[in-house]
């Protein structure tokens, strides 16, 4: 991804209903993700691909997968 399209990215989640996304608390579904991908990362030495998220959690789309991984690095935590 572009420094461009993350940029773009970030002002469409800040200026839109996603914004409540990336407070400076973990939702529960978020520290759900981030319990998952540290855990993956012990076992395999590299974080999990955004399709093994969404398969874990259930989700129709490696999409849904990707806006957890979005938050938290715009959050810090990853």
């Amino acid at each position: 991804m572009s420094a461009t399209t993350a940029t773009l990215q970030v002002r469409r989640y800040i200026n839109g209903e996603r914004a409540r996304a990336f407070a400076k608390e973990l939702t529960p579904r978020q520290a759900q993700v981030l319990a998952f991908m540290r855990e993956f990362f012990l076992e395999n030495d590299q974080l999990p691909p955004v399709t093994v998220i969404a398969e874990h959690f259930g989700y129709r789309s490696a999409g849904a997968a990707q806006y957890y991984v979005d938050a938290l690095v715009l959050m810090g935590k990853l």
